[in-house]
């Protein structure tokens, strides 16, 4: 069963996507700020990992895309990064810090889970 990183600070939309990944037949394991998601990609190996831009901290989630792919053990993590910003600097942005794919909030469900399916084929 593959395991998805949720790291979303939004709590209603970290359990709705949680619950839809759950339904789907995934396993989720989540956080709710930049510094703890990223440590959990790198102690917890997910297969792939959903990262909201804006997170509060010291880490937004374009410094845990760079964390992710600076680290030998998450190197080949695919990333989706998700969030309200949808200027395509913003998209630029995030797939230079290493992001895989970048969704735009609200994100429906066929396209996210489609979405993880192709990254999961391709890795």
């Amino acid at each position: 069963m593959p395991r998805v990183l949720i790291i979303e600070d939004n709590r209603l939309l970290r359990e709705i996507t949680k619950a839809m990944l759950l339904k789907a037949g995934f396993e989720v394991i989540e956080a709710s700020d930049g510094e703890t998601g990223l440590e959990m990609a790198i102690n917890q190996k997910p297969d792939v990992v959903l990262v909201d831009v804006l997170l509060p901290g010291a880490m937004d989630g374009l410094d845990v895309c760079s964390g992710i792919r600076n680290n030998p053990a998450t190197l080949a993590t695919p990333i989706i990064v998700t969030s309200c910003l949808t200027q395509q600097t913003d998209v630029a942005a995030a797939k230079l810090y290493g992001a895989d794919a970048y969704l735009t909030k609200p994100i429906e469900k066929d396209v996210l889970l489609e979405r993880i399916q192709g990254l999961l084929v391709t890795n």
